[in-house]
């Protein structure tokens, strides 16, 4: 699976959305809904995000499908049918590993000879090419998770294998990055085969935690049926272990129920980024917020919504994105409901103190809930809010229509902040189907 704010993605199945619930037709985008992997980024520099769809063509080849916003449409941008390489992947990424402002696309791989190799695919002016392939890292392919991320703060992206050790089953870390001298290359920056910690976790996650301008690596994992986390740190020559104290409240039984899903971004503004959980019981479904301050951990405020007369609706999906350009991430949960689409979005905020609540929902957006994937990503670039011009996030729902890949963009579009005398999803604006229009 893709890195971190890709994460969220998740498959709802490949049938196409109920025609009882669909009032827009979404157009057929002219391919196949097959792929190895989705990713999102910027991968030509024209500041909006591309969508990138990685398939195995019909000679086993890898090919690359760029989607983008041409100014009215989401359309094809370029399709390269065969890079060059084979689909087989332990793992993709996105991230700009190079530092030219642009994201590449990392592929990890187990070479004929069981060792790891890498990828790296970006824009060379007209098209997605290799940039750069090394077959052999000199390193094993085995893995606990993979992560990307500026760990050092060089101003690019580094990829970040974390792994069990065959010595004493501790955790190892390895940290690859570009070399611009002499031989561009991707290689290996920094080992450490025993991190004198555990590689179990519930999750990884990857960002700046602690406004230092480097990302930090987080392992969360049951601590006995309790959240604990680790952070790993870039300090002068590697990645160093901080385990940070904890108040007594703070050990959440609730982080390690099914059913739950973690995400990392910037949600209240503060320049540094927070950890998002969202879950669900019985009775409610609620995110709650963990950040790291000072060498401590704490547990922020949540936001639940609660359902009076029936359990919560099954989600379908999860993004995390700045979706109406207020400069703070915010979460937005797809779900089902009477074979229609809902969607739901939890925030946090600054007032006299740090709240968080449900800020807005709708329980049927005249859609399908049905999808390959959820995608978050600033497709559209600057928008026009009345006299304003803002930058927002859209979602994107990639659906298999018979065969052929479809596509619904979703976004803010003014109006009401939240509900509306109590009747949810009421009010004029919110999110809504910006593209295809009716």
């Amino acid at each position: 699976m893709a890195s971190d704010h890709h994460r969220s993605v998740k498959d709802a199945g490949a049938n196409p959305p109920s025609t009882s619930t669909r009032l827009i037709q979404s157009p057929d985008m002219g391919e196949g809904p097959n792929a190895v992997s989705w990713l999102v980024g910027d991968v030509n520099g024209d500041g909006k995000a591309e969508i990138c769809q990685q398939y195995t063509n019909s000679n086993g080849k890898l090919g690359i499908i760029v989607y983008g916003w041409n100014g009215t449409d989401m359309v094809v941008l370029k399709q390269n049918d065969d890079m060059g390489q084979g689909p087989n992947a332990i793992n993709w990424l996105i991230g700009d590993v190079n530092g030219d402002g642009k994201a590449e696309i990392c592929q990890q791989y187990k070479n004929g000879n069981g060792k790891l190799g890498m990828v790296v695919y970006g824009w060379n002016g007209t098209d997605m090419a290799v940039l750069k392939q090394n077959d052999d890292m000199g390193q094993g392919p085995n893995a606990v998770s993979w992560l990307i991320g500026d760990v050092n703060g060089d101003g690019k992206a580094e990829i970040c294998q974390q792994y069990k050790n065959a010595d004493n089953g501790n955790l190892g870390m390895i940290v690859y990055g570009w070399d611009d001298h002499d031989i561009k290359k991707i290689w290996t920056i920094w080992q450490q085969d025993d991190m004198g910690q555990g590689p179990n976790a519930l999750t990884w996650l990857i960002g700046d935690v602690n406004g230092d301008g480097k990302a930090e690596i987080c392992q969360l994992w049951d601590n006995g049926g309790k959240l604990a986390i680790i952070f790993y740190m870039w300090a002068e020559d590697g990645m160093h272990t901080t385990v940070p104290t904890y108040p007594g409240w703070f050990m959440d039984a609730e982080a390690s129920t099914a059913g739950s899903g973690w995400f990392i971004g910037d949600v209240n503004e503060d320049g540094w980024t927070e950890m998002c959980h969202w879950w669900s019981d019985s009775s409610s479904v609620g995110a709650s917020l963990y950040e790291y301050f000072a060498g401590k951990c704490a547990r922020g405020p949540g936001a639940r919504r609660y359902y009076v007369s029936s359990t919560p609706p099954p989600p379908v999906g999860f993004v995390l994105g700045d979706f109406r350009g207020k400069g703070r991430k915010e979460l937005c949960e797809a779900y089902a409901t009477g074979g229609a689409l809902g969607m739901m979005l939890f925030t946090f905020f600054k007032g006299s103190t740090l709240k968080g609540k449900a800020e807005w929902g709708r329980d049927n957006m005249n859609q399908g809930p049905n999808a390959i994937a959820w995608l978050a990503g600033n497709f559209m670039g600057p928008i026009q809010d009345g006299q304003t011009t803002v930058q927002r996030e859209q979602i994107c729902q990639l659906w298999d229509n018979n065969g052929k890949l479809d596509m619904i963009v979703y976004g803010w579009k003014g109006g009401s902040d939240g509900f509306q005398d109590g009747d949810y999803g009421d009010g004029d604006g919110g999110i809504t189907v910006l593209w295809p229009t009716a």
